[in-house]
């Protein structure tokens, strides 16, 4: 897969509270309070990784298990393949880690973000109804097996 990201993927710190919180904001119609994003970065067993100031996801591990709860991109950064970046990198990372399996919700009416996910090697596995606070369901989304092979 080619990209046009010019920008590294890197481990968030705490310093990048507030660009987290400014993408969070203009990326996703639910955004964390101030308080998640910063547990989040705190806590052991989250991930946190930032591409530049225009892209980040948020996970964690559990045992064997992984789930990715936020992803966003920046409107201006779209299109140049950051969160199918961010994706792959969070994947390499929980690889490493020894995370067997990844899961994610996404929003049943979200459907590039559905083929991102899809192009990183998730597949459907279920629906949640009226999993968002505004009643949208959600898709559940799982990839089974974390390696290294190539997804794109």
């Amino acid at each position: 897969m080619e990209t046009f990201v010019d920008e590294p993927v890197r481990v968030a710190t705490l310093g990048d509270w507030r660009a987290l919180e400014r993408l969070e904001r203009e990326c996703l119609p639910d955004p964390w309070s101030d308080y998640s994003l910063k547990r989040a970065l705190e806590t052991p067993g989250y991930l946190c990784l930032i591409c530049g100031d225009s892209g980040y996801l948020i996970g964690w591990q559990v045992g064997d298990e992984a789930e990715i709860a936020r992803l966003g991109v920046s409107f201006l950064g779209r299109g140049q393949g950051r969160g199918l970046l961010l994706v792959c990198v969070a994947m390499e990372t929980w690889r490493a880690r020894g995370v067997k399996s990844v899961w994610l919700e996404v929003r049943a009416s979200n459907q590039n973000a559905q083929r991102l996910y899809e192009r990183a090697g998730f597949e459907i596995v279920g629906r949640r109804p009226r999993y968002y606070g505004d009643g949208e369901d959600a898709i559940l989304m799982r990839r089974e097996s974390v390696d290294t092979g190539d997804s794109s």
